[in-house]
């Protein structure tokens, strides 16, 4: 039960499937994909957040991506093949 068991791709990836497809919190996605304690959850996403990968208005729950995120997963999906060209 760590922060660094979730990685920053996978915040990422819950916000994008939480915010713009599932109409779900990131931090319910988080859980249910790693197993992690919500609390665990949360402190992923502020350190997404802290290392400006996403970003969020009133409320880090109805964040985004940012650019910078876009790249990293773009980046990671490159090197694990999920890429469709």
């Amino acid at each position: 039960m760590a922060r660094k068991d979730i990685s920053d791709v996978q915040v990422i990836k819950a916000y994008i499937e939480a915010v713009y497809r599932l109409r779900r919190w990131p931090e319910n996605l988080l859980h249910e994909w790693t197993g992690e304690p919500t609390k665990v959850c949360w402190s992923a996403m502020k350190r997404a957040f802290d290392r400006e990968l996403i970003d969020y208005g009133i409320s880090i729950r109805r964040g985004w991506a940012t650019v910078k995120g876009l790249k990293l997963l773009a980046e990671e999906e490159a090197k694990s093949g999920d890429i469709k060209e």
